[in-house]
């Protein structure tokens, strides 16, 4: 089973080259996860593992945001924003559908996601420390378009933005 299709894209080509950037936004065209490595730790035999297909969506999710990866780190406090689209529910009316997206409300917990996704960009070095991210927004919808919006900046540009 793939999860992950697509790859998402930069706004501005010109930052993708470069690599060098101050604000990182892209989009990861792709199913997110709906398993977290918090909720798959199994203890057995007096020994803790995690289940394996969490693996390998942890490991899929880095190989997307990989590339997407600032020439160096954030060495700074940063502002995070992310959302989380997940593919309608078969269950899904048509008439709520027609509204675009709708609020998810479902398992697993957005905490849990932004550990897990605030783990996978330390590791990719978008950041030296995860502590360095003094505000973050997290949405999860559902839509039309499975995707994972990421938005990674200073943290005075927003206070200044605003």
């Amino acid at each position: 089973l793939i999860l992950f299709g697509f790859i998402g894209f930069y706004d501005d080509y010109q930052k993708v080259k470069n690599r060098d950037v101050t604000k990182l936004e892209f989009v990861l065209y792709c199913n997110p996860p709906k398993t977290t490595k918090q909720a798959s730790l199994r203890f057995a035999k007096g020994r803790c593992y995690h289940v394996k297909t969490a693996n390998q969506n942890y490991k899929q999710l880095h190989d997307l945001v990989y590339p997407f990866r600032p020439l160096r780190p954030f060495d700074e406090p940063i502002t995070l924003k992310v959302k989380w689209v997940y593919p309608w529910r078969k269950s899904q009316s048509k008439k709520s559908r027609l509204e675009g997206m709708i609020p998810c409300d479902t398992r697993p917990d957005c905490d849990n996601i932004l550990k897990g996704f605030c783990d996978i960009l330390q590791e990719a070095k978008y950041f030296k420390d995860d502590s360095q991210i003094c505000s973050i927004a997290f949405e999860k919808w559902w839509g039309e378009i499975p995707r994972i919006e990421v938005c990674l900046r200073p943290f005075l540009d927003f206070e200044q933005a605003e």
